[in-house]
């Protein structure tokens, strides 16, 4: 698995970033939209070399929505 940071929009309209793990682009953006609810428009999955955090540890609740 690779860590990719992923920029989404957030709904007050400014661009956040989301750290995910995947094994490729498509998945990563995939899992983002898992992480965060209230985003839209996951784009640039660019993969990292930082250690992995949870996302929940970046306050994010998740929503395991369908998109």
């Amino acid at each position: 698995m690779k860590t990719y940071n992923v920029t989404y929009t957030k709904a007050i309209g400014k661009d956040g970033v989301i750290m995910v793990k995947a094994r490729n682009e498509k998945e990563a953006l995939s899992n983002a939209k898992n992480c965060c609810f209230t985003g839209s428009n996951f784009r640039d999955a660019v993969e990292t070399n930082q250690p992995y955090i949870k996302p929940s540890k970046m306050g994010y609740q998740g929503s395991n929505r369908m998109n």
